[in-house]
């Protein structure tokens, strides 16, 4: 594995334009930025103006200065950012996991979404899988997820829509607007204490109610709930059915975070497994790619020496270009008394035979030996 580092300064702006496997992106305390990859081949790393410009054709592990800025524009396999306080804007990855973060911003995400302590707002558009999202200081959106969506600890507005399922652990404050909307069913969890106003839509005609003090009325399309003052506004709309409880009806409201939890790990494993696997693959292609040239490298020797004692049994049988000597083979038995020596035009001839690499220098050697063991005929 090579490396290459950059100095920056304590804020710098780091641009991943394309990496062709997964990123792993840690955020640490010095004031430079390294980058590994398999070969120096595969990653190329530079200074543009203020930004520093990052781009790998296999998976990379990067190291940032905590404060970095991060765009992350074409990640081909799997993000993992973890303890990065700056800025992160996601533009395309397949699975995406992010555990500490600044305001984050994610446009596609092609499978599961892993979010887990943004400071500040969290934006994701489109996630073709689940979305999981926990711990968000600022505001959460999210306005187009194919699968499930997992949420707990939002402190801002919330909005999310989601193809599949939603869950949540909320814990409203006063003046807080969120609107939930799900293809499936609707799970939302509160404290027995939460001064909010639910309004309540199922399309499948089934909403319950589990909090001391409020009536189930299990058999209602629409509902509105309201808890203590009200301050807070839940507006929660399903294809299928609707559950508001409290931990007091026997929930516990820590599970949702230890899901979260679970999953965000799932998430690591998955891609420390897949880029393992990317390796292995990797170097079983260039193993076999060396066996592969080890063959035709032998195969082409084999060839040039049956080529080239073709042609030396031919000069050795038409006297050329050796005028005055012909000769069985290059094993022929030793000169009798009275045998020409090889002359000096004879060595020239076979040393410009190699130098116009017609033979080989063994070939060479072979032929002088030849010559220096035949009689004078």
């Amino acid at each position: 594995m090579e490396q290459q580092v950059l100095p920056t300064g304590d804020n710098p702006v780091i641009v991943v334009e394309t990496v062709h496997g997964d990123l792993h992106v840690m955020g640490w305390e010095r004031a430079e930025v390294l980058a590994r990859a398999r070969s120096d081949s595969d990653l190329s790393l530079d200074q543009r103006g203020d930004q520093i410009m990052l781009t790998c054709h296999d998976d990379c592990v990067l190291r940032v200065p905590q404060s970095a800025s991060l765009d992350l524009v074409n990640v081909m396999g799997d993000a993992r950012v973890r303890m990065v306080r700056g800025a992160l804007t996601v533009r395309r990855a397949g699975d995406l996991a992010v555990h500490g973060a600044g305001p984050t911003t994610v446009e596609t995400v092609s499978g599961d979404c892993v979010v887990k302590a943004i400071a500040g707002d969290l934006q994701v558009n489109r996630v073709g899988g689940d979305l999981s999202a926990r711990d968000v200081q600022g505001q959460f959106v999210a306005t187009a997820v194919g699968g499930d969506i997992r949420i707990g600890g939002i402190a801002g507005m919330a909005t999310a829509s989601a193809g599949g399922d939603i869950s949540l652990n909320l814990a409203p404050t006063p003046g807080q607007k969120c609107r939930f909307t799900a293809g499936g069913d609707i799970s939302a969890r509160v404290p027995e204490t939460a001064n909010a106003r639910f309004s309540m839509t199922s399309r499948a005609d089934a909403i319950r109610v589990r909090i001391p003090g409020v009536p189930n009325d299990a058999g209602k399309g629409v509902r509105q709930v309201t808890l203590g003052d009200g301050s807070a506004e839940i507006i929660l709309t399903a294809g299928g059915d609707i559950s508001l409880s409290s931990d007091s009806a026997g929930q516990n409201v820590d599970d949702l975070g230890a899901r979260l939890d679970a999953e965000f790990s799932r998430m690591g494993d998955l891609i420390a497994q897949r880029t393992q696997e990317a390796a292995q693959r990797m170097a079983s292609r260039i193993e076999a790619k060396a066996q592969r040239a080890a063959r035709k490298a032998e195969r082409m020797a084999q060839r040039v020496a049956r080529e080239a004692e073709q042609q030396s049994r031919g000069w050795m049988r038409h006297g050329h270009p050796f005028e005055g000597r012909h000769f069985a083979g290059p094993f022929a038995p030793p000169p009798p008394p009275g045998a020409q020596p090889v002359t000096d035009e004879e060595r020239l001839a076979v040393l410009r035979m190699v130098e116009q690499k017609k033979i080989t220098v063994e070939q060479a050697e072979k032929l002088l030996a030849a010559l220096e063991g035949k009689a004078q005929s």
